[in-house]
């Protein structure tokens, strides 16, 4: 930048001479006079900017050297794994990864048990025997790093084997009871839902039966005769007015003179809850005078109804 006011600075004083001498204009003269100190101004001002800048290149380039000094330095590896056991062969083997082609030495108390080399991948394997009865501290060296490995007992193995097995079997059993709880749940679900299905068809089918002689019925009596459909019209006139026994509504009917095969055929189509017909009975004479359980119950029998019937009529009365 600085460079480009240094050719600026140039020009103005080029252009004062051309003003004074060559082509004289005073105007012309002062103002390029003005240019010239402004740019020296600049060049003064920017100038110690550019040698701050090369500095920082510099140091930049500097840094990037001892970067790449740094990064050339070849990197240490030193990691290992957890040891893995096999109690049935008795042994213990430990790996992990170094630099390559290292040795890898395993020492007890600064005694060296044992060394192996690392592969040109720098993985390493050491197997050793499992200690019987106390943990074992391998101190595990390279000729730059060292780290310390603990080595479980055969006791202390064994011993954690019958833990983790006992902790299984109770899962194991625990899922059992489990899985046996939902079977037995989803069983009593299945049986609920077989007895509700059962219970509505049992619902359905008693509602198609009561319908079918509903039906029944209705044709028989639209199909009967005069006498027999005004037999069965007079049944429900009696019953309006009082309660009948089964027996005591066909005499009544016969009273009045309506053939057999028309009182029988009132009896059979009339709609009515005989139960209900000696509750209401009973209430009636209970109304008219006091009666012992037992002498309403006999008298019930007397009108002509069912000891089913009476009895329903003696548990249902209102206390």
């Amino acid at each position: 930048m600085s460079t480009l006011f240094v050719f600026v600075f140039i020009g103005f004083c080029i252009s004062i001479w051309y003003f004074s001498k060559k082509k004289p204009d005073k105007r012309m003269r002062n103002f390029m006079i003005v240019g010239a100190v402004l740019s020296f101004i600049v060049v003064g001002v920017t100038a110690p900017t550019e040698a701050e800048n090369e500095l920082e290149a510099e140091e930049t380039t500097n840094t990037t050297d001892e970067s790449s000094s740094e990064s050339s330095v070849e990197e240490v590896i030193f990691l290992i794994n957890s040891p893995t056991y096999s109690l049935k062969d008795g042994t213990f083997t430990v790996t992990g990864d170094v630099n390559p082609n290292v040795k890898v030495s395993f020492f007890i108390n600064d005694v060296e048990e044992g060394n192996t080399n690392a592969d040109s991948d720098g993985s390493f394997s050491y197997t050793g025997l499992i200690p019987e009865t106390e943990d074992i501290t391998y101190v595990v060296k390279t000729e730059t790093n060292h780290q310390t490995i603990k080595i479980i007992s055969r006791v202390s193995l064994e011993k954690l084997e019958a833990e983790k097995e006992a902790e299984q079997k109770e899962k194991e059993r625990i899922e059992a009871e489990e899985q046996k709880k939902a079977e037995e749940e989803a069983a009593k679900k299945a049986e609920e839902e077989r007895v509700t299905n059962e219970k509505k068809k049992a619902e359905e089918e008693k509602e198609r039966k009561i319908e079918e002689e509903k039906n029944k019925k209705e044709q028989e009596i639209a199909n009967a005769s005069r006498e027999q459909r005004n037999a069965l019209s007079k049944a429900n006139d009696y019953l309006d007015y009082t309660a009948f026994s089964m027996s005591g509504l066909y005499e009544q009917l016969l009273f009045e003179s309506f053939p057999e095969d028309a009182a029988q055929f009132a009896i059979d189509n009339i709609v009515v809850d005989w139960n209900a017909q000696a509750l209401q009975k009973a209430i009636d004479y209970l109304d008219y005078t006091s009666f012992s359980d037992q002498s309403l119950y006999e008298q019930l029998i007397f009108e002509g109804f069912t000891s089913e019937q009476a009895q329903y009529a003696i548990d249902n009365l209102p206390q």
